[in-house]
């Protein structure tokens, strides 16, 4: 999932345009040229899955990679964050579009491991 995002360092007024590269339950993974340092505590906002508008979350770098790094997630230059607050409205929209995002992504959806055994072999 990927839509425009932006972001600042709690304490800074700096802006920074981003984007999501990937999300989930419980943090996203923003696209940025110049990650922040580890444990930074972010005001993160962007377009939830299947959204119009943006939702606010705040969250902290838990991991990072930069441009030049080697090694690592193979991932874009960016950041990994964990939300560790979320307005009620926005955590919200966030579960919503995050189910919505599960339910229309073929292959991405847990199997019921009791049907796959009742299935006919053929």
């Amino acid at each position: 999932y990927g839509g425009p995002a932006s972001f600042r360092v709690r304490g800074s007024r700096h802006q920074v345009p981003a984007f999501t590269y990937n999300i989930n339950r419980t943090g996203v993974f923003i696209r940025t040229l110049v990650p922040p340092p580890r444990d930074s505590e972010l005001i993160l906002d962007f377009r939830p899955p299947f959204g119009e508008g943006r939702v606010r979350a705040y969250g902290k770098v838990v991991w990072r990679k930069e441009c030049s790094q080697q090694g690592g997630p193979v991932v874009p230059a960016g950041m990994g964050v964990i939300y560790t607050q979320t307005p009620l409205a926005d955590g919200a929209a966030l579960a919503a579009g995050y189910e919505a995002l599960l339910s229309a992504a073929p292959g991405q959806r847990a199997t019921n491991i009791d049907e796959v055994a009742r299935a006919p072999e053929e």
